[in-house]
């Protein structure tokens, strides 16, 4: 058990000790590009006050861009709703005109007269 404690200790050192070096690149090459950053602040100042209005209204425009396609998103889901509604709509009615159909061909109300307004012809109704 002490030996199985012992190598478990070890092993974490070790870990600890790898960490410790990455810690230490990972710091010294955060540090450098800090200061490259800064170089290049100090040398490009002019140049990026000229275009910071640029990225401003940029930022801005996008905030408004993905507000209105979500507005369009939106209005389309409303659209393809009201497309459904519209279809089953004519569908109900396609169902009613073949209900009233099918009653006027079920009933005996025998053919069909002349309709009103009608110009006259040669045979009478007699006739028909």
């Amino acid at each position: 058990m002490l030996n199985h404690a012992t190598q478990r200790v070890m092993e974490a050192e070790q870990t600890k000790t790898r960490s410790e070096l990455v810690h230490k690149e990972t710091a010294a090459r955060y540090n450098a590009a800090m200061g490259r950053m800064r170089q290049l602040e100090k040398k490009l100042k002019r140049a990026i006050n000229k275009s910071k209005p640029y990225f401003e209204l940029k930022a801005k425009y996008y905030v408004q861009l993905e507000q209105l396609k979500k507005t369009v998103d939106d209005l389309q889901a409303k659209l393809t709703l009201a497309k459904g509604e519209y279809k089953m709509a004519l569908k109900n009615l396609e169902m009613i005109s073949d209900e009233i159909h099918e009653r006027r061909r079920s009933s005996a109300m025998g053919p069909r007269g002349c309709g009103v307004g009608a110009e006259g012809s040669s045979t009478s109704v007699e006739d028909l």
